[in-house]
């Protein structure tokens, strides 16, 4: 027979006690099916939680339970189909536009996804016009920007998001190989994201942020601001999770 301890996920992810095993197993009451369910959630593993569930025997957890777990599965697998028809429409757009681009997504189980999102891996030549692409598709910048911060973009970072509202958040990575991003992520004298949205300047202009950055810095530190945190593009909850949960 099952055990509880086969879906407990090691207790560390449930944090539920599964009880004693000595006089039989346990019955999961409606709340804590809700707990471990959320708890999958929380920790991207809602299939894997799910499943776990619908395999436990009826003396352990009832059929209107597993219901709701069924429920879960059907979400992620709607969600995974959707990202994946995303994908590869955004791949066919970007190699029909002259673009060398591949999927970089490490989805691991693909029927698993619980967010609307993907990576696809491109040429840092190509970033402008990959956005230009993506545009056409309904996707905007996570944190618009002008063409010149773009361009610093390009030369000191490894990755740009973007996002299409829909019937949920859809986000896509265009990712590129830049050797001076690792650099970049610790140098205090490139550009940051704030400093990129603090003023809008033509393509020309892009090494302009590198003489913004330290006015904006000795202004921050006679003000005594810090460095505002950028928005993060959070992605809003599926349609299709949401009579689950």
């Amino acid at each position: 027979m099952i055990q509880v301890t086969e879906i407990d996920m090691h207790q560390e992810l449930l944090g539920l006690d599964p009880g004693d095993q000595s006089s039989g197993p346990r019955e999961f009451s409606a709340e804590q099916v809700t707990a471990i369910l959320i708890k999958g959630i929380n920790s991207q593993q809602l299939l894997k939680v799910a499943e776990g569930i619908i395999r436990l025997p009826a003396e352990q957890v009832a059929q209107e339970l597993k219901q709701e777990a069924q429920l879960g599965i059907e979400a992620c697998r709607n969600i995974s189909s959707q990202s994946e028809d995303e994908n590869a429409g955004m791949l066919a757009a970007l190699q029909s536009s002259g673009i060398e681009a591949h999927s970089a997504s490490d989805h691991g189980d693909n029927d698993a996804l619980q967010t609307h999102s993907s990576t696809i891996q491109i040429n840092a030549r190509d970033l402008i016009h990959a956005i230009s692409v993506a545009r056409k598709r309904g996707f905007e910048l996570w944190n618009p920007k002008s063409p010149a911060a773009l361009e610093c973009v390009r030369r000191i970072r490894h990755s740009e998001i973007l996002i299409k509202q829909d019937e949920a958040t859809i986000r896509i990575e265009f990712r590129w190989e830049n050797k001076s991003s690792e650099r970049a992520t610790t140098s205090r004298f490139h550009p940051s994201e704030s400093d990129l949205s603090s003023i809008s300047l033509p393509h020309p202009l892009w090494p302009l942020y590198y003489l913004i950055r330290p006015f904006r810095v000795a202004r921050r530190k006679l003000l005594g601001d810090g460095d505002p945190p950028a928005s993060w593009p959070y992605l809003s909850t599926p349609d299709s999770l949401i009579p689950p949960l």
